[in-house]
């Protein structure tokens, strides 16, 4: 019984620790494609949109309240729109993905 009772608790650690490492990696990776997405948003958009996402110089969408998916976000930085320039050209689907994740992080 005290055998059946200690492999219990091994195996119950060992899955603790793997979702433990598996949320951390998670965390790592979202925080790694924020700050790309920083670098990026700052080269590349905020001169129209502005630092905070709000700034709406030449006809630029205020990002805070933008109510677009990330596939529609994807679509719109990769394709351009209206006055808007396409950036698939120039930045790889990596560096896009980081620049949509730090822009839905600009909603309200």
């Amino acid at each position: 019984m005290y055998n059946q009772m200690k492999r219990i608790i091994f195996c119950v650690l060992l899955v603790l620790c793997g979702y433990l490492n598996a949320c951390n990696s998670s965390t790592q990776t979202s925080g790694k494609l924020l700050e790309s997405g920083l670098s990026i948003y700052r080269s590349y958009c905020a001169s129209c949109h502005g630092s905070k996402g709000n700034a709406g110089i030449g006809g630029a969408k205020n990002l805070t309240t933008a109510i677009v998916s990330a596939a529609e976000a994807t679509a719109i930085i990769t394709n351009g729109k209206g006055a808007m320039k396409q950036y698939g050209n120039q930045l790889t689907k990596e560096q896009i993905d980081s620049v949509v994740v730090y822009v839905i992080g600009l909603r309200k």
